[in-house]
């Protein structure tokens, strides 16, 4: 996404306006230096301007890593086009008019870059830099006006002065990322595979397989609610087993089911990993699968307590200050997670026993961030 932005400063005698055109390859941006006259190009005698400054304020998406986050932003540039920037007369007080004015370009373009960061709707962006090219023709004309185009030296000198100091005292546009923190409130997905292990007298019976699961995740503080569901598949250990009077055999393939809530607290939350114990409560249901030759699906379902561990280690964490339609700026992080957890079954016509389970899985995690 690039937003541009746009307004040519027309009517300005020792200046030139400002453009939405791409930074050309003849140019030079204000942290390079000051203004030369190699800067300029040379203009044919008989011309009615000593020197015009073809400057440009453009607004593009950037990317700076601060810590462990990846911050992307708005960030506003300022540079002059060589080709087009032309003079006549190669006096200093010229020159240092001309360099005024780009100091100009600059303070506003900082202070513009201030509140951009600050922006909260999408919508808002060209309007508020339009007006931000607003703002600046007016200053540059006011300076062009009060000066007679650089011609009072003393009204140029004390420009170049209060300029100058407002310069140092306004952080440039990498500096100017304000401080952030996450919200107490955060939400998240994840999704991966994962494989079940059944012990105990159960066990005897029947053995696991592999499943896929799904989790939703909301936190508060260090506190998470972690809802999961997970589907695989089981297998009858001997030739068969009979339960209620219903006969499952060793070439029946087994539905495994299982649905649990469960709290945790993010124990340990450093640059690169998180672990967050949890204990809850898991809903399990084992069922002979639909189409095979027992005419009646038998389930048997129990729930139980769930304990277990997430340990995520962190592949990526970005801030976003670039305006969206929602309202609020996100910190999100992606992680690889580790989950490994228990449940204790009491299945009423199978044996007792634990089910283990193991998964890797990506999850995503969002939260709000305040500006400070």
């Amino acid at each position: 996404m690039k937003h541009v932005l746009v307004g040519l400063l027309a009517g300005m005698m020792a200046i030139s306006g400002l453009s939405a055109q791409e930074n050309s390859g003849n140019s030079r941006r204000w942290e390079q230096g000051k203004l030369t006259w190699d800067d300029f190009t040379k203009q044919e005698n008989g011309t009615k301007t000593s020197a015009s400054l073809y400057y440009f304020m453009t607004c593009n998406t950037a990317h700076l890593k601060i810590n462990d986050t990846m911050v992307n932003h708005l960030v506003v540039e300022t540079y002059i086009d060589r080709d087009s920037s032309t003079v006549n007369d190669t006096n200093d007080r010229e020159l240092r008019y001309q360099q005024v004015v780009f100091n100009l370009v600059e303070l506003k373009s900082r202070e513009l870059q201030q509140s951009l960061n600050r922006l909260r709707k999408q919508t808002e962006i060209d309007s508020f830099l339009r007006d931000g090219a607003s703002r600046l023709e007016r200053e540059v004309e006011a300076f062009r006006t009060v000066s007679r185009q650089g011609a009072d030296s003393m009204v140029v000198r004390r420009w170049a002065d209060s300029v100058q100091m407002l310069l140092d005292k306004t952080p440039n546009n990498m500096e100017s990322i304000p401080a952030f923190r996450p919200a107490l409130f955060g939400f998240g997905a994840d999704v991966g595979v994962g494989y079940h292990f059944i012990t105990g007298d159960l066990g005897e019976k029947l053995k696991g397989g592999p499943n896929v699961q799904i989790g939703v995740n909301f936190a508060l503080g260090r506190s998470e609610l972690l809802l999961n569901a997970c589907l695989g598949g089981s297998k009858v250990r001997r030739d068969s087993v009979y339960f209620s009077g219903e006969k499952w055999s060793a070439t029946d393939h087994l539905e495994f089911c299982q649905l649990s809530a469960s709290y945790g607290f993010r124990l340990l939350d450093r640059k690169h990993f998180q672990l967050t114990p949890f204990v809850g409560y898991g809903y399990n249901e084992i069922s002979t699968i639909s189409g095979q030759d027992d005419e009646i699906k038998h389930k048997e379902k129990t729930g139980g307590f769930l304990g277990g561990v997430c340990l995520d280690y962190k592949l990526r964490t970005s801030l976003s200050l670039i305006p969206s339609y929602l309202k609020n700026k996100e910190m999100y992080t992606v992680s690889l997670r580790t989950k490994l957890y228990v449940t204790q079954t009491d299945f009423s016509d199978l044996p007792g026993g634990y089910i283990f389970n193991c998964a890797l899985m990506v999850k995503v995690f969002d939260r709000f961030i305040r500006l400070d």
